[in-house]
């Protein structure tokens, strides 16, 4: 996904410890929507 610009990832080092953190890009979160609307429309068709 970090590939397709959907996420974007930080690496560092906090207290010596690996720390990774993920934020969605706006076309990540545009995404994301789509998909998410997609599968209320799925849920939306099977209680009809």
């Amino acid at each position: 996904m970090e590939d397709a610009e959907r996420v974007r990832v930080e690496k560092q080092f906090v207290d010596r410890k690996p720390q990774t953190t993920y934020e969605l890009t706006e076309s990540g979160r545009t995404k994301f929507e789509n998909h998410v609307r997609t599968l209320d429309s799925l849920i939306d068709g099977l209680d009809t």
